[in-house]
């Protein structure tokens, strides 16, 4: 069996998606309730943007790896998703954390946390250090350019450093609340400048010039303990440690200023400022191109003007005006290009000079790829989450770096246990090294590698999987990683198995079954050449067999059975096939027998064996046995006729007395007389609908509640009387009525359906048998539709019931007519289930919703532990492939409570119900009382 694989292709996208994206993607895991976080996986995007080495943060606790994260806010956004199990977008974010020695330290960073299951969480993030340096540049830049001026002739009068540092200190000095208290310092490339009383103690303000880090010096004023320093003297001082920062840097203004404006002029990003009235004062040359101007047509104009129709409708007026008032606004939307649409972050930020007070700072960027790889990633990780199949994920040199929920239910094996470890946890050491080099082999050549292997459980057990194994590549097509996923197939082995041995062998005896003999008896015949010698069919039937399973038990008559089986085998040839083909019923063919003589002295020989006295369960009993013999070609040209004439002979053997054998013969052929004789009354029958529509109905195994009916044919001749179902179809079979009576019955159960409906009952659905040939014909579809639309039912009333014998020829075109019915709204069951040539592999080809486990399984339940092991593997089949199961001919407390014990499932026989007529059944429907009481006495009876 190929069990469906489109969750494979699902995780190979996964992987490539995060090996691919230039994106940071960590999977955390909450540890004590929150309390911190484990990171569980990082692919090498995160990898490289926070440079470190996995191995030196996986599985680490965030507060260990990262010790800038809970002062950045991360922390607590994690537990914020992890309560929620919302998804959060973070604002840019700045790491600061000493420890550092690389480049993180200080860095911004946009992060967006998602809740998985299991308490994990994925965070992906971005470094938008340059994006965030370049909005909060904005401003002070834009402040530089106006007063780039002012600075430049400043710097040209006050050149001396000595002049300009010792008027900075006396500055301070005269500025501060008590001027006689205090003592100024200005340090500046390790020379001092001071102004004030000397010496001073007291409190101290340092402020350094252009900041901590590569600052070329320092402001310091002491104060007295009298006159403690004001927070506005703080803020003075670090407004004339700018001033002092802003003379040593004047030179170099003018080069940031070109700088800045080449920035803004290379970005993709659109850049603009808006003075008080919203009039653009700056923008940058993207800005200006997305509305198809130049930047001097869009500087000095109204953005009201520049954007059109587009401005009242979008709310960017208000947008505006909160920012304007000190807010940061930002938000994302959907533009529409010619290109398609595109995702766009939009930000608001409050700017004020004194050039532009009360100004808006705006910038544009195109997130269309983040936003579709979030997406993108989002999806494929729930569906890594989810899978049903378990999914490994291995670094190049085979390391585990991630597994998913089903690897731990399939394997045993914890997350924790399985990461950093490598696949070899799981070999079962059942392939040798050239299998798994020829694996690799094709994933080189092919990019994957498919096909059955078997694995092992932490507790050591063996299972088979069907394993499909992908390469991971990068940008360059090179390897980086594998990605393996597998399903557990040992159910569907088991059951493999089972039904093998169900399509052929006789579960107790070991012997073929009727299936297996008919194969064979077919194929010795089709090779059969004329004037070949001849084969011989035996029938061979025990006597007294049910007076032993009634006085000892089925128990006993199993043993009984098994013992016969293997005396009938002793006293075989080689050559010679047994087979059993009903309860006490066996089937031996010879070949190359000469003579009835020969053949009658084997037939004698075995009756003599069988009749020898057997000891079971202490008591000694003894049976004998009636033979039936035919030959080919003499008795028949086919399988069917051979085995039918021996059956006719061994009845009559039976007739002379039993312990006895007989051959076919002209005498025997009554059983043909009233078969024509039956063939022309069924015709006459069927043309004058003489035939009754009967309903069996259907219970809940379980409350007994009605589930449905089985629609069946009776017929009474005036001449034969009641004649058997049995009978009769097989004439119809054998005459080609098959088809007509088929469509009578459809026809008869629609139009009954119709009038109940007209009754306001509500009827449950209604199965219907349909025969191979009937399916087989053409139109068949479309004499079903309009039987349907003649009648004005629904297709989902109605199920057809369909043989194995009936799926078997054509399965790929069976399969079409049969998705043909399911799509008017039937369902479609398998009856007789187990008693043809079962098969996985077309079961799964068809679209198939119930099983009917066969009523000759059904009635040895409880008394046989084979019957019991048929039936348990029917059952487990029906759950394997997802389908209803109803079992038929039950007759007894004993059926019902071990098919009880097996799950839900409907159940039909005389036990609950003999066939009832169609005024019976609308007495049955919804809404009559008999029909509760009914099912109270059944509860009542069977608990």
């Amino acid at each position: 069996m190929t069990p469906d694989l489109k969750l494979s292709g699902a995780v190979e996208l996964y992987s490539e998606a995060i090996a691919a994206l230039d994106l940071g993607v960590v999977i955390y895991e909450a540890v004590d309730i929150g309390a911190d976080f484990r990171i569980l996986t990082m692919n090498p995007a995160a990898l490289r943007i926070s440079e470190v080495a996995g191995s030196d943060v996986v599985g680490k606790l965030l507060s260990e790896a990262f010790p800038g994260a809970r002062d950045m806010g991360v922390t607590d956004a994690l537990n914020r998703v992890l309560r929620s199990g919302k998804a959060e977008k973070l604002p840019a974010l700045q790491y600061s954390d000493a420890t550092q020695k690389t480049d993180l330290h200080h860095r911004w960073f946009q992060n967006d946390i998602y809740a998985l299951a299991d308490r994990r969480l994925m965070a992906v993030y971005s470094d938008v250090t340059d994006a965030k340096q370049a909005d909060r540049d904005l401003g002070e830049r834009v402040k530089e350019l106006r007063g780039l001026y002012e600075i430049h002739r400043r710097s040209q009068t006050d050149t001396d450093l000595d002049q300009y540092a010792q008027h900075v200190c006396d500055e301070l000095v005269r500025s501060m609340q008590a001027p006689a208290d205090v003592r100024a310092s200005l340090v500046i490339h390790g020379r001092t400048w001071c102004a004030g009383k000397d010496p001073c103690e007291g409190p101290r303000l340092r402020v350094p010039i252009g900041g901590e880090k590569k600052s070329p010096g320092s402001i310091e004023v002491t104060f007295s303990e009298a006159t403690p320093p004001l927070p506005e003297e703080l803020e003075f001082l670090k407004g004339t440690a700018s001033s002092v920062s802003l003379w040593l840097s004047n030179r170099k203004a003018l080069d940031n200023a070109i700088t800045l404006e080449r920035v803004l002029g290379s970005t993709d990003s659109e850049v603009a400022l808006l003075n008080e009235h919203f009039v653009y004062q700056i923008v940058n040359p993207a800005y200006a191109a997305r509305h198809g101007l130049t930047v001097s047509d869009i500087t000095g104009q109204p953005i009201a003007k520049v954007l059109g129709d587009e401005y009242p409708s979008s709310g960017i007026e208000e947008k505006l005006k909160e920012a304007q008032q000190g807010n940061r606004v930002r938000f994302q939307q959907w533009r529409e290009t010619p290109e398609g649409p595109r995702r766009i972050d939009v930000t608001f930020a409050p700017y004020s000079d004194t050039q532009v007070p009360r100004g808006v700072a705006v910038s544009i960027h195109d997130i269309t790829p983040l936003h579709e790889a979030e997406a993108k990633l989002r999806r494929v990780a729930e569906v890594f989450s989810s899978s049903a199949e378990a999914v490994m994920m291995t670094e190049l040199d085979g390391s585990i770096i991630d597994v998913n929920n089903a690897f731990t239910e399939i394997t045993g094996y914890a997350r924790n246990e399985a990461i950093g470890e490598t696949p070899e946890i799981i070999s079962s050491d059942q392939h040798s090294p050239q299998f798994f080099q020829e694996m690799f082999r094709i994933i080189d050549a092919q990019g994957r590698w498919q096909g059955e292997v078997w694995n092992r459980r932490k507790n050591g057990d063996h299972f088979p999987c069907l394993l499909t194994v992908s390469a991971v590549r990068d940008e360059k097509s090179r390897v980086t990683g594998y990605v393996a996923s597998f399903s557990d197939i040992t159910t569907i082995k088991q059951n493999e198995h089972r039904l093998e041995l169900l399509a052929r062998q006789d579960p107790l005896t070991g012997l073929p079954n009727r299936t297996h003999l008919r194969h064979t008896l077919d194929s010795r015949l089709a090779r059969a050449a004329p004037g070949n010698r001849s084969t011989t069919i035996l029938f061979i039937d025990l006597d007294q067999f049910k007076d032993v399973n009634d006085s000892l038990g089925h128990s006993a008559g199993d043993e009984l059975l098994k013992v016969c089986s293997s005396r009938l085998l002793d006293s075989l040839r080689d050559d010679d096939i047994l087979a059993r083909v009903g309860g006490d019923e066996f089937v031996a063919l010879l070949f190359d027998v000469p003579g009835y003589e020969n053949v009658s002295t084997i037939a004698s020989k075995l009756i003599a064996v069988l009749e020898e006295p057997i000891a079971i369960g202490g008591e000694t009993v003894r049976v004998s046995a009636s033979i039936g013999i035919c030959r080919y070609p003499e008795d028949g040209a086919d399988t069917e006729t051979l085995l039918r004439n021996a059956d006719t002979a061994m009845y009559a053997a039976k007739k002379a007395g039993r312990g006895t054998w007989e051959c076919y013969s002209q005498a025997m052929t009554d059983v043909a007389t009233r078969h024509l004789l039956l063939s022309g009354a069924f015709r006459e029958a069927l043309t004058a609908n003489d035939l009754e529509i009967v309903y069996q109905p259907k219970y809940d195994a379980d409350s007994l509640a009605l589930t449905g009916f089985e629609a069946l044919s009776r017929w009474t001749s005036p001449d034969f009387g009641n004649v058997s179902p049995e009978e009769f179809i097989a004439i119809a079979e054998n005459n080609g009525l098959i088809v007509e009576l088929d469509y009578k019955v459809l026809g008869g159960v629609c139009a009954q359906l119709s009038r109940w409906r007209a009754a306001r009952l509500l009827p449950p659905k209604i199965a219907v048998n349909v025969s191979g040939r009937t399916l087989q014909q053409a139109d068949f579809y479309q004499r079903l539709r309009d039987i349907l639309e003649h009648h004005d039912v629904s297709g989902e009333s109605l199920e057809l019931e369909l043989t194995e014998t009936a799926l078997l020829p054509q399965p790929e075109k069976q399969a079409g007519v049969l998705d043909q019915i399911r799509a008017l709204g039937l369902t479609i069951s398998i009856d007789d289930f187990g008693t043809g040539y079962s098969s996985l592999s077309y079961l799964q080809r068809l679209p198939v919703a119930t099983l009917k486990i066969d009523a000759s399984f059904v009635r040895e339940l409880s008394v046989s532990k084979d019957a019991d092991a048929i039936a348990e593997a029917i059952i487990a089949m029906a759950r394997a492939l997802d389908m209803g199961i109803v079992a038929e001919g039950v007759e007894s407390e004993q059926q019902a409570r071990f098919l009880r014990e097996r799950g839900p499932m409907s159940v039909q026989g005389f036990l609950y119900s003999k066939a009832v007529s169609a005024q019976a059944a609308t007495d049955m429907l919804p809404g009559d009382a008999r029909h509760t009481d009914r099912g109270e006495a059944l509860l009542s009876s069977q608990s």
